[in-house]
């Protein structure tokens, strides 16, 4: 199942991982690592970047993996986001 989010943040230098806000009336914050980000090159997100991603689990509980980005801030969509539509 997939959900939708936004990211409400993430620490780069200090441990590559972040929070995202689910979407729906019961908004709660997944955590992820930066390897679950589904982008080509260095791996970040800004706070207020809006994602899509499936629930995953490991020893501490629930966190999103398979992120992708929908859009970033500023409302501009990646183009590696429109190719990965393409396919």
């Amino acid at each position: 199942m997939k959900y939708t989010g936004e990211v409400v943040k993430f620490k780069d230098r200090q441990g590559s991982f972040g929070f995202i806000r689910t979407d729906g009336p019961n908004p709660t914050d997944i955590f992820f690592y930066y390897k679950y980000l589904l982008m080509p090159g260095y791996k970040t997100v800004s706070p207020g970047t809006r994602v899509e991603f499936e629930l995953g689990e490991n020893h501490r509980g629930k966190m999103a993996i398979k992120i992708r980005i929908v859009s970033l801030p500023d409302g501009s969509i990646p183009e590696y986001s429109l190719q990965e539509d393409s396919e």
